[in-house]
C-alpha cells in the first residue's frame, strides 16, 4: 500500500461514507421486530450524518493532510479516527444541553460531560465510523493495475 497509488476519486468520495452506516445499521437491527424498517431508518439517518461529516470534515482534512504529508494508510486511518472524535462534539453538545432536569440548564459543565461519556459505547460509534470511512476511502482510491488489451509485439 504505497502512497503513489492513491489519487482522489469521486467514486471513493461518494461510496466511502456509506460503509459505516451500512455496518452499524446491520448490527443495530439484528433482533428488531421489523428488521427492514429498522435497517432503513438507521441507514438513512446514519448516511445523512456520514455525508455531512465527509463534506465538512473528511474531504478538507484529507486535502490538508495531502498538502503537508504523503498519504499513507496509517495516516489516513488516524485522520479518520481523529475526525470521528471531532464529529462527536456537535451531538454531544446537543445531548449536554438537553441533560438538565425539567428542561433546565445542565447540572455539570460540558468538559465533565464529555469525560463521563467516554465510558459509554455510543460515543465510540463516531471514531470507529471515521476509521471505517477512512479504510473504505483508501480501498476505493487505490489505483488498479493497468490491464493490457493487446498482446505484446514480438521484437
Amino acid at each position: 500500500m504505497n502512497a503513489e497509488n492513491i489519487r482522489f476519486r469521486w467514486q471513493a468520495a461518494v461510496l466511502a461514507p456509506l460503509a459505516a452506516p451500512l455496518l452499524f445499521s446491520l448490527a443495530a437491527c439484528g433482533e428488531a421486530k421489523n428488521p427492514l424498517g429498522g435497517f432503513l431508518c438507521y441507514f438513512l439517518l446514519g448516511s445523512v450524518f456520514s455525508y455531512g461529516a465527509t463534506v465538512a470534515l473528511w474531504l478538507p482534512g484529507l486535502f490538508c493532510l495531502w498538502l503537508v504529508s504523503t498519504l499513507r494508510f496509517y495516516k489516513v486511518c488516524l485522520l479518520g479516527i481523529f475526525l470521528g472524535f471531532v464529529s462527536y462534539f456537535p451531538p454531544a453538545w446537543i445531548f449536554w444541553k438537553a441533560s438538565g432536569p425539567d428542561s433546565g440548564p445542565p447540572e455539570v459543565n460540558f468538559i465533565f460531560y464529555l469525560v463521563r461519556s467516554l465510558g459509554e459505547w455510543e460515543t465510540w460509534f463516531f471514531p470507529v465510523g471515521g476509521l471505517i470511512t477512512a479504510i473504505a476511502w483508501w480501498l476505493l482510491s487505490k489505483q488498479r493495475p493497468l490491464q493490457r488489451t493487446e498482446p505484446l509485439a514480438a521484437s
